[in-house]
């Protein structure tokens, strides 16, 4: 049962806080340093600071569309650069 801080799609962070999109994506790769691993696996390398800004309040927490691609690229891949499978959900893309 989602709590009344959580989004439309009933996500909801440790403390009520609502998660991002950005927030929920980078978790389900495990953090920023992960994502940067997967990202450089597939050939689609993107800076730490990048990866942050997706997370910021300026951007509302919205991955741009230019990275889209190259994430659920990244996810596909993710067993062989992570040792683990990155499973993205229709409601982790939510905004």
């Amino acid at each position: 049962m989602a709590g009344p801080y959580a989004d439309a799609h009933g996500q909801q962070a440790a403390g009520g806080e609502v998660t991002t999109q950005a927030e929920r994506i980078i978790a389900r790769f495990g953090g920023v340093a992960q994502v940067r691993r997967a990202l450089a696996h597939v050939k689609r390398p993107r800076d730490r600071i990048t990866i942050q800004r997706w997370k910021a309040v300026g951007s509302k927490g919205i991955i741009p569309a230019s990275a889209v691609a190259d994430l659920r690229l990244a996810a596909a891949h993710a067993k062989e650069s992570l040792g683990r499978r990155v499973e993205l959900t229709k409601n982790d893309w939510a905004p």
